[in-house]
């Protein structure tokens, strides 16, 4: 009989042992998204946010996929090259605000297209996410709020600089990103 209450005593110690863990997960999810919410202090104060290139390898990684990705479902591009990333932290912790420089190799055309776009990264359960497309409201607040810091706008203003310089150098490009254009606004 003894041996059944030990067996019984180690079946509900199991159970319990089991129930915890489980809320100890269920605790660390909450918690969790608790950090994805907690704000950072000035972020968007240019003082306290200063824009700053990249240095984290995993960043890299995912808007390098990113890119990879979009070439791939891009009709006309043959790849997006010298990626430079700075960014800005975003409104709440583990969360960026990426201004990607890059030059897009266009099909058939030599010179390739120096431009630019704004991603927004959140890590979420330890990989970094790129949001984009369809973005929420609160995000594209968070975006525009940085990108009109005077550091932002004098990248933005050295990248059209640059679209400006190698469309100038090369008729062939011009006339492609103009048919490109016409057939975007259609």
């Amino acid at each position: 009989m003894s041996d059944i209450v030990s067996a019984g005593c180690s079946g509900i110690q199991s159970y319990q042992r089991e129930a915890k863990s489980q809320e100890t997960k269920d605790t660390a999810a909450e918690l969790q998204e608790d950090i994805q919410k907690k704000e950072n202090k000035g972020w968007e104060l240019i003082e306290e946010n200063p824009l700053k290139e990249n240095t984290d390898t995993a960043i890299e990684q995912a808007v390098h996929d990113y890119y990879e990705q979009k070439t791939s479902e891009n009709g006309f591009a043959e790849g997006y090259n010298n990626l430079t990333i700075y960014l800005k932290k975003a409104r709440y912790e583990d969360c960026y605000i990426a201004f990607v420089k890059y030059t897009m190799k266009i099909k058939d055309i030599y010179t390739e297209v120096p431009g630019m776009e704004t991603l927004y990264l959140r890590k979420e359960k330890g990989k970094w996410q790129i949001l984009s497309e369809g973005a929420e409201d609160e995000i594209l607040q968070e975006a525009e709020e940085v990108a009109s810091h005077d550091d932002v706008q004098q990248f933005m203003a050295g990248v059209q600089q640059d679209y400006a310089g190698a469309v100038a150098s090369d008729a062939m490009l011009a006339e492609v990103l103009t048919d490109l254009e016409q057939a975007s606004s259609r």
